[in-house]
């Protein structure tokens, strides 16, 4: 009802991702199986769907870092369980948000209390 599907606070670059197949997603991590290091890049994520395929996405962040936002996902479902387990900001907004992607930074807010869902997600040209 308030958006929230993990609780947490994050700001970074906004990074579509609207294809689950791994080419893809080699796209915005780098190189899922060799990583030693995680990236202190700072970015928050637009979704449609909590994939399970995200899972390798988020062990390549520091979970501080990193946000997601989806377009649909129930509060039970694996990856937001998991978001939840990492302290990881994520939100719900069903409103057409991919326009938000023009902008260089967005700051997801899933910490302040009586926040619309869509006042959660802020963004900066």
């Amino acid at each position: 009802m308030n958006g929230i599907v993990s609780y947490g606070k994050v700001t970074g670059k906004p990074v579509l991702i609207n294809n689950f197949n791994k080419d893809s997603l080699n796209e915005h991590f780098h190189n899922i199986s060799e990583v030693t290091t995680k990236s202190n890049d700072k970015v928050v994520f637009f979704c449609e769907n909590p994939e399970l395929a995200l899972l390798d996405l988020i062990e390549q962040y520091e979970s501080k870092n990193i946000g997601f936002v989806f377009e649909n996902c129930a509060i039970g479902a694996h990856l937001a369980v998991v978001l939840r387990e990492k302290g990881i900001a994520a939100i719900k907004l069903s409103a057409a948000f991919w326009k938000v992607l023009q902008k260089s930074i967005c700051t997801i807010d899933a910490e302040t209390h009586g926040l619309l869902p869509e006042e959660r997600l802020q963004y900066e040209k």
